[in-house]
């Protein structure tokens, strides 16, 4: 259901993030409820809804990637993107694998849904705030340029104080390669 309305629904793009931001949320709660349902008709219910926030999530996300790359670099972008989502998927199945046999089912997702509601606080607020912006770029350049240097900006500081260095390649997807090239470019020049 959530492919089917992201296929006839046609939603303006400064509030794609506000969708992806909601169908976090909804993921969060529909695994917190997962973990404490006390009936298979329950985890059916929510296990719907999930996956349809899900295809919300996984549909304006992606889209969000792909406005925000020249199109000389979305190949790259995207395999990169792809790439991360599959060693992501492999390891968090080992992973709770694990949790799961040291802890129980219904401990590890209630673990799941509080994590993901950490990072939702964590980041939610600057992804709410870059949204009000986010499709607005090509009608002012000077102000399109400003946030792209500002979004530049925001990416290079949480991947230098948050991820390994070995990380900060994969971390700027939708920025990398273009801020990549100008200090390739500006290096050249000088």
């Amino acid at each position: 259901s959530g492919g089917i309305f992201t296929t006839l629904t046609k939603i303006p793009l400064k509030y794609h993030l506000r969708v992806v931001t909601v169908a976090i949320l909804m993921v969060v709660l529909v695994v917190f409820t997962i973990a404490r349902a006390h009936h298979w008709w329950v985890v059916m219910t929510f296990g719907y809804l999930g996956g349809a926030s899900m295809a919300l999530l996984n549909a304006y996300g992606v889209g969000f990637i792909q406005n925000r790359t020249k199109e000389s670099v979305r190949a790259r972008v995207m395999s990169t993107f792809n790439a991360i989502i599959t060693v992501g998927s492999v390891t968090a199945t080992a992973l709770a694998g694990g949790l799961i046999a040291a802890f129980g089912v219904r401990d590890v997702f209630q673990g799941a849904a509080v994590l993901g509601l950490m990072i939702l606080l964590v980041f939610g607020p600057a992804v709410l705030k870059a949204g009000k912006h986010y499709g607005r770029e090509e009608l002012d350049n000077e102000f399109g340029s400003r946030f792209q240097f500002r979004s530049q900006k925001a990416i290079r500081t949480i991947t230098r104080n948050y991820f390994p260095k070995s990380l900060n390649h994969f971390t700027c997807l939708s920025g990398w390669f273009e801020w990549r090239s100008e200090l390739n470019t500006a290096s050249r020049t000088d």
